[in-house]
């Protein structure tokens, strides 16, 4: 749980962002069974948003609890299996892998505004997450 992607954007098309496809391959391979088809289809959604506003109303329309998301994977990584892939997610039902999808999403990556090669400022790194 320790990258933080930070993804730059500009108002062109959302979606043909590089770094979109490689948040998602991430999130397939450590979290498969919550990045099913569905898992894919809500995190498309979410990175498709076109403003912060959408971002965030494509999050709450999900009734994402990040509590509750935060606690299913505190008590995933207590079982003891730390390496991934994990299955976590294997015996859930569709609504919390949606859940788990969108905050894991979020969590890894951020959105930044900006043109095409342009330095991140220093304001934007921030320390990896910690369960």
């Amino acid at each position: 749980m320790n990258l933080l992607t930070v993804c730059c954007r500009g108002p062109e098309d959302v979606m043909s962002n590089r770094g979109n496809d490689l948040l998602l391959k991430l999130l397939q391979f450590r979290y498969p069974k919550i990045m099913t088809e569905e898992g894919v289809r809500v995190v498309r959604q979410w990175l498709g948003s076109s403003n912060p506003i959408e971002e965030a109303s494509v999050y709450s329309g999900y009734e994402v609890d990040d509590d509750w998301c935060v606690s299913v994977l505190q008590s995933y990584q207590a079982e003891g299996d730390v390496l991934f892939p994990w299955s976590v997610g294997e015996d859930m039902a569709m609504e919390g892998r949606r859940q788990l999808a969108l905050f894991l999403a979020r969590k890894y990556m951020r959105n930044f505004e900006t043109t095409h090669c342009t330095p991140l400022p220093a304001s934007e790194f921030h320390s990896p997450w910690r369960l």
